[in-house]
């Protein structure tokens, strides 16, 4: 994990913590500035939310290096 940004490393960190198996990372999970690939992939927001047990967010960091705490 130490390759990933700060932000991605705590999120897996808290996945695991809390014994959730899978985790999304919007900006691993969609090709960024595809406009083809965010289409599609947003289509699926529905169903990747909607069954989701949580969400968590990073609302105060400037990008993926700063963390979600």
């Amino acid at each position: 994990l130490p390759q990933l940004p700060l932000t991605f490393q705590q999120a897996t960190s808290l996945t695991k913590h809390v014994g959730v198996r899978y985790l999304w990372i919007d900006s691993v999970c969609i090709v960024q500035g595809d406009a083809e690939d965010m289409k599609t992939e947003f289509s699926t927001m529905p169903s990747v939310y909607g069954d989701a047990i949580g969400n968590s967010l990073a609302s105060s960091s400037k990008n993926s290096t700063e963390g979600l705490f």
